[in-house]
């Protein structure tokens, strides 16, 4: 959840948003350190360690109107996840875009859904995060809060 929020920060941090015309790429590296709760496992204390690079490329457009458009594609390649208990290796895998709108100009309040899959190795379960963001930007562009909600199931 850190580094997600992280990238939505840093979106946020950069100069105001720029028409389509001239709207540069930035690329920004997040380090990968946290911990997921295997709801796949009968032992609901069981974890699994996260870690490595997640890449981020984000684009911010405005639309005209005072409201713009931030989109990302993260590169999640590399993160890795161990289950602390059974030592068992998990793949992260996205679907790497996510994006947000506000429809005018500071302050606004948006939300950004992004989904993840942890993938084991061994055993080929599937934990299924989904998070929910809710950002709100104050009238100097600042992060004022942030909201996430972490939900997951298991597909095996």
């Amino acid at each position: 959840l850190f580094a997600i929020a992280s990238v939505l920060m840093a979106t946020l941090a950069f100069p105001k948003p720029t028409s389509a015309v001239d709207s540069p790429t930035t690329s920004e590296q997040f380090p990968i350190d946290f911990k997921v709760v295997n709801v796949c496992s009968d032992n609901l204390n069981e974890v699994i360690q996260l870690d490595g690079t997640l890449h981020v490329n984000f684009t911010s457009l405005s639309d005209g109107n005072g409201g713009f458009h931030v989109s990302s594609h993260a590169n999640w390649q590399g993160v890795e996840g161990t289950n602390l208990t059974t030592g068992e290796k998990y793949r992260f895998i996205t679907r790497g875009k996510s994006s947000f709108n506000a429809r005018g100009p500071f302050p606004f309040t948006s939300p950004m859904t992004t989904h993840n899959n942890l993938v084991g190795q061994g055993t080929g379960v599937i934990l299924v995060m989904q998070i929910i963001f809710k950002i709100t930007v104050n009238a100097n562009g600042e992060v004022t809060s942030q909201f996430a909600h972490q939900s997951a199931e298991c597909k095996e």
